[in-house]
């Protein structure tokens, strides 16, 4: 994720990991630059649930950064 925020940037991050009836639940939560990218996914495996999470916020966050380098 290095390669999308500067060393600049102001970075929070959440990760929740939590079993439930419905499956195993990944949610991420980032705030780069005042903009909040959340993913979230529920599977029957815990490291699959966390893996698609954070390949849907890595793309969030490509497509923040190419946002940011169009203006």
């Amino acid at each position: 994720m290095s390669n999308y925020i500067s060393d600049k940037a102001k970075l929070g991050k959440n990760v929740v990991l939590e079993k439930s009836k419905e499956g195993d639940k990944a949610e991420i939560t980032l705030t780069v630059s005042r903009n909040r990218l959340y993913s979230d996914e529920v599977s029957n495996d815990m490291m699959k649930s966390f893996d698609i999470a954070l390949g849907k916020v890595e793309r969030q966050l490509r497509k923040h950064k190419e946002k940011k380098l169009r203006k």
